[in-house]
């Protein structure tokens, strides 16, 4: 009425808080945050766990503040499924699916991304379980 119009933070749809989907299945989750490019070259490590084997190879979608794509990374072995083929856990012994990559903080193209929030989007069976932000800093 007579307050002050905060718009989206007044009605609490905007959040400093990690992404929110519903029905999340996992939590996708990245280290370092915020990363920080020195003479353009920086990398940020992006790990989740899925409760079981996937039935196609789980795809992080990196978007900026845009919302354009910037990166596509298809994760093709599980750190769970390594452990299993050097013999070391099985199937029943293993608590769910984990995945670790690499993002060298370049688009398609390899160019160095500029600074800023991107967000990135975990997709299993083409179906999107998991979302976060990350700022990226030069």
């Amino acid at each position: 009425d007579a307050g002050i119009d905060m718009g989206c933070y007044e009605c609490q749809v905007v959040s400093n808080d990690e992404c929110e989907i519903e029905n999340v299945k996992c939590k996708i989750r990245n280290y370092p945050n915020p990363v920080y490019l020195k003479n353009n070259r920086g990398s940020v490590f992006l790990e989740f766990t899925l409760p079981e084997i996937p039935i196609t190879n789980p795809i992080i979608n990196i978007y900026n503040a845009k919302g354009q794509k910037v990166k596509q990374i298809e994760l093709t072995q599980s750190l769970s499924g390594l452990v299993r083929i050097a013999g070391l856990a099985t199937r029943d012994t293993q608590n769910g699916e984990a995945y670790s990559t690499v993002w060298n903080c370049r688009n398609e193209r390899s160019k160095t991304v500029s600074s800023g929030i991107y967000f990135y989007v975990l997709s299993v069976n083409d179906e999107v379980v998991s979302a976060n932000k990350m700022l990226i800093l030069k």
